[in-house]
Order: C-alpha cells, then structure tokens, then sequence
C-alpha cells in the first residue's frame, strides 16, 4: 500500500483493551499523548497489520494533530483520503466499513466537542 510521506515510527499501543497508533517523530512527541482515535479490542488482529497502522498513523499525523485548527470542509476530505487509503487495505469489506464508522465517528465527535467547547455560552 502507499502512504504518502510515511517514513515516520508508528507505534500501536494500549490504551486499556483497546488501542491507539502514534507517531514517534521528531516535533510530535508533544503529541503523543494527546487526544487519539481509539480501536476497540475486537480489532486486535488488525495491529498486526502494518497498512492499518499505517493508516492510524497518518490519521493521527494529518487529522488529529490538527483537529483544532481544521474547518469542517477540510475535515471532510481529509476523511474521504482517509477512506481511500482504508480500501486500498488488504481486510474484508465488512471490517472496513465497521472501522470507517468508529474512526469517523470519534474524530467528528471530538471536533463537535472542540467547537462547543469553544463557545462563549
């Protein structure tokens, strides 16, 4: 699979039962422990696949290191490139769409939650 620009150390920890993917890079260790997409443990053989982590972690470099600052348009195709990058990965249709849904999910959440937190009232 192609990941642009990818050259970096991703690592899938735990977080409880479930995981999370980092980027260990030079510049993101600020980063690290920060807000993250979360997969739930019944994903737990997908770690092992270096395309999916891949994905988290360009997830994690491009979307929820810069959540803050995205509009909702610029979320939105960085989502859409997400979802291509997630169909190009080598796991069953049924899986992609469970995973699309969790991770697009809590990224929209947590930019929902940015936004009222920022409200004055």
């Amino acid at each position: 699979m192609y990941f642009p620009r990818t050259k970096k150390i991703y690592l899938a920890e735990y977080v409880g039962w479930d995981w999370k993917v980092v980027c260990y890079k030079e510049g993101c260790y600020n980063f690290a422990y920060k807000w993250n997409v979360i997969i739930p443990s019944k994903f737990h053989h997908l770690m092992k696949n270096d395309d999916i982590v891949n994905l988290l972690g360009w997830i994690h470099e491009n979307i929820v290191m810069k959540l803050e600052d995205l509009t909702y348009i610029t979320l939105n195709v960085l989502i859409r490139i997400s979802t291509g990058l997630l169909n190009k990965c080598d796991i069953d249709k049924d899986t992609k769409i469970e995973l699309h849904d969790t991770i697009v999910s809590q990224l929209r959440n947590r930019k929902s939650y940015l936004i009222s937190e920022d409200l004055p009232f």
